[in-house]
């Protein structure tokens, strides 16, 4: 095994259970890919994979909860991490798009990679890692009663507003006001720690079957009529108040457990270049969709197609994984330049 990088050994002093959750976020993220997008709309528009696809949609949240929890300490080295992984799973896709553009305009724009990149998750955390530092000295400062204040104002907003259309910027929760919701939120879990904490896990697990199940089913036997669309509102786009719910209670039950884990904090500090590799366009979504065509031949069931598409996904995300620590030696590089910028420049 190759030697533990910085981030990796900061990870082994943390409970790994939370880097299980980032693990599990992907799982989730690839699986709903491949269940919602990559098989077709033949078997995605199906009520079954139309039920389960919501569960599954809380990856994202479950993520930007987790850097609420422990908040993001910005420096000028994490910045540089960020784009430099960003860039290097990019550069395949910039390639074959500059290779077949068609004109100066286009070649232009895929250049302009960052701003015209389809992984918009990236982006939107970028721009919260950004200003991530004013609000996490708003949160050291902040009476309870103005922490809840401010919940309430970006739950209205960013929830509220978005469900009932009042405002086109909020459409599908896919925006920094979301994900500084989702951050709050995640804060109060770190804030409430010793509450949630004390909670049996056998109780938190019930509740999330039954909510989850209530949900699909739900889902379910209303798929395709103003009932579903109604359910399918409140649950599955990222503005919805259910699906924070769902990720909520996820989120407590496996942040409650007590694991010291090498490997899977190892596992872990590859979480986002899992999900930068995974959808890599143009080759990755096509072959998943090849898979997906081959491994609907085997049976007619959606039960035991959505278990052949979880075993798919554990082999994607190893993939995914193997290529990430290849890469170890240009990490510790890029690691190795950053530090000489952390002592230059300080942003608070």
């Amino acid at each position: 095994m190759p030697p533990l990088t910085e981030l990796q050994v900061a990870c082994t002093q943390r409970n790994s259970a939370f880097e299980l959750l980032r693990i599990l976020s992907q799982v989730f993220i690839v699986l709903y890919h491949i269940c919602y997008i990559w098989q077709g709309k033949e078997y995605s528009n199906q009520p079954f994979f139309q039920a389960v696809s919501i569960p599954l949609h809380i990856g994202v949240v479950v993520f930007v909860l987790l850097s609420g929890y422990f908040t993001i300490k910005l420096k000028p080295s994490g910045f540089v991490k960020l784009l430099g992984i960003f860039i290097i799973y990019c550069l395949p896709e910039v390639i074959y798009s500059v290779a077949t553009s068609k004109n100066m305009l286009h070649t232009i724009r895929s250049l302009m990679f960052f701003s015209n990149s389809h992984f918009w998750f990236v982006k939107t955390y970028l721009y919260l890692f950004l200003v991530s530092p004013m609000i996490n000295l708003w949160l050291k400062n902040a009476t309870e009663r103005q922490r809840w204040y401010m919940v309430a104002v970006f739950a209205f907003v960013a929830c509220y507003m978005a469900m009932t259309k009042g405002d086109a910027s909020m459409s599908n929760g896919k925006n920094l006001t979301n994900f500084i919701y989702f951050y709050l939120v995640g804060n109060q879990l770190h804030y409430y720690k010793d509450r949630w904490m004390n909670i049996k896990t056998s109780t938190l697990v019930l509740c999330y079957i039954l909510f989850s199940g209530a949900i699909m089913t739900a889902e379910y036997y209303t798929c395709g009529n103003i009932v579903g669309k109604i359910v399918h509102q409140l649950s599955f786009p990222y503005h919805s108040p259910l699906i924070l719910v769902g990720a909520i209670m996820f989120f407590m039950i496996i942040g409650k457990q007590h694991i010291q884990s090498r490997f899977i904090n190892y596992v872990a500090a590859s979480s986002l270049a899992i999900y930068l590799i995974h959808g890599s366009r143009p080759y990755l979504p096509e072959l998943h969709g090849i898979v997906c065509g081959y491994l609907q031949g085997f049976t007619e069931s959606h039960l035991m197609l959505f278990g052949e598409y979880t075993i798919y996904t554990l082999f994607v995300i190893t993939a995914c994984v193997c290529i990430d620590k290849c890469l170890t030696p240009l990490w510790s590089m890029i690691n190795h330049t950053d530090k000489r910028l952390q002592d230059k420049f300080k942003i608070i």
